[in-house]
């Protein structure tokens, strides 16, 4: 066995050159002198890759089993992209087949395709391809950066690599208890839980409804003799009202009943939440507030001996009304219609100005043709403004009907005016709120990253799929992921 090791060879023996590993774990076992190798397992991507990266000056791509073929001028338009970048693209390189292959979506792969043959121009697949997927493949091959900002807003969703993940508690049992209230999907209890509370929030508003019957209504109007026993003007609006409220027995339990669910809702939630800080700078949360503190102040009034003005009593019994937005937390639809208002603002705006403009136009000749008629109702240009108003939205009450014959002529042009303003509005609010249903469909479902990653030094994963932390010079072997600190 000595000639293995070459010893007692001739220097001019002939050459036994080495051979290749035949799998990822069997070493280099000769150089071309016969002696045993140093050189690493598998050589990195350069000397061979490069030959046929180079050669024709362009690369092949294999997309689920279709191949494209991409020439160097077309890849020199996009450096920072996927298949521009030598180093990113190694990882996914195929040596025998002597190709890049990737097992992506072929048909949003045809739009990559297309951005690089029309330098830069975007090409949607189909009006039914979810914008979701385009833009987390538009992503992954690095290109995202390169679209227009107008099309990332109007066309594109933002990329599910980019989206911002929520913060979950660092403690287990409290992660449980988020995800139960934050994460209505993520287990049977959570779902059950929401649809308690949904019901909940149902009864409330019937509660609110049927306590303004008369015969359950839970108050008694403050009249002059109330007034005159408490030594109070005739105009006074204070007076003690803690004796004035008389609440029927099941309705009272019903309702303390609800705001005691939305009490302890808030408090979970706020003990598990893990940025305490803005949890009660959030929309849903301030609307929370509001449906729960005017009944402990109403509950507080009505067992105390404060006098209070009337005034607040009415505004603490008006806010129970927005009981129904809490049902815009457990209904993704109002969610959706929530973002298609805030992204139609300024279609919003301008169907608002030129609908004043038309309702103070046709207002003020209305009022100027009605006063040839005696005793018409167009008292002023205000009221004829609320004609206007009425008119121009093609409601139509009826409480005030023109009688001459401009005026008439005036309201028939401004209720066709009307709808010639508002119609072509419709159409861009609901391929908005189409577009964000969509998305709300497609969207990733995440449970959000541990509050350990909120800290400077902390170990994350890397995924070679975002190419930025792929090292060129590591073997295939080592393709699995690693940990790093930073």
């Amino acid at each position: 066995m000595l000639h293995l090791y070459g010893q007692g060879l001739p220097r001019r023996a002939p050459k036994r050159r080495g051979r290749r590993a035949v799998s990822l774990t069997q070493p280099h076992i000769f150089n071309r002198f016969g002696e045993p190798s140093k050189h690493s397992i598998i050589q990195p991507y350069s000397s061979k890759k490069r030959k046929v990266s180079d050669r024709n000056d362009g690369i092949t791509v294999n997309v689920s089993g279709k191949k494209y073929f991409f020439t160097g001028r077309l890849l020199s338009l996009f450096p920072n992209s996927l298949l521009a970048h030598r180093r990113k693209r190694a990882f996914f390189y195929d040596s025998i087949r002597d190709e890049l292959f990737f097992d992506r979506n072929r048909t949003a792969f045809e739009t990559v395709f297309h951005f690089y043959v029309s330098e830069g121009r975007l090409m949607f697949p189909d009006e039914n391809f979810p914008e979701q997927l385009l833009a987390d493949e538009l992503y992954f091959f690095g290109l995202y950066e390169y679209i227009n900002e107008d099309i990332k807003k109007t066309k594109l969703a933002l990329p599910s690599a980019l989206t911002k993940r929520q913060v979950m508690p660092l403690r287990k049992c409290q992660r449980e208890v988020w995800k139960i209230f934050e994460v209505p999907d993520s287990n049977a209890l959570a779902r059950l839980v929401n649809l308690f509370s949904l019901l909940v929030i149902v009864c409330s508003a019937i509660i609110l409804c049927v306590d303004t019957l008369p015969t359950f209504r839970n108050y008694k109007p403050v009249t002059l003799a109330s007034n005159a026993a408490s030594n109070t003007s005739k105009n006074s609006s204070y007076g003690n009202h803690s004796t004035k409220t008389q609440k029927i027995g099941i309705v009272h339990i019903l309702e303390a009943s609800c705001i005691s669910w939305f009490t302890l809702e808030l408090i979970a939630r706020f003990s598990v939440s893990p940025e305490k800080r803005k949890f009660f700078v959030q929309a849903l949360n301030i609307i929370d507030l509001v449906v729960i503190v005017p009944f402990y102040i109403s509950l507080f009034i009505s067992f105390g001996s404060i006098r209070v003005s009337l005034y607040i009593l009415r505004i603490l019994r008006l806010s129970r009304v927005f009981r129904v937005l809490k049902i815009s937390r457990y209904v993704t639809t109002m969610k959706v219609l929530g973002k298609t208002f805030k992204d139609s603002i300024g279609d919003l705006w301008t169907m608002l100005f030129l609908n004043i403009i038309g309702t103070v136009l046709f207002g003020s000749i209305a009022y100027y043709c009605e006063q040839w008629h005696e005793g018409t109702k167009f008292e002023s240009i205000p009221v004829s403004c609320w004609w206007a108003m009425v008119t121009i939205t093609t409601l139509g009450y009826g409480d005030i009907v023109p009688k001459t014959l401009g005026g008439k002529i005036t309201g028939g042009v401004c209720s066709v005016s009307g709808a010639l303003l508002i119609t072509p509005f419709l159409p861009i609010i609901f391929e908005k709120f189409n577009r964000y249903q969509q998305q709300e469909e497609f969207k990733p479902k995440s449970n959000g990253y541990d509050m350990r990653e909120k800290q400077r030094k902390r170990a994350y994963t890397v995924d070679y799929t975002t190419h930025e932390q792929c090292q060129v010079n590591e073997p295939l072997v080592r393709k699995r992921q690693r940990r790093f600190t930073v």
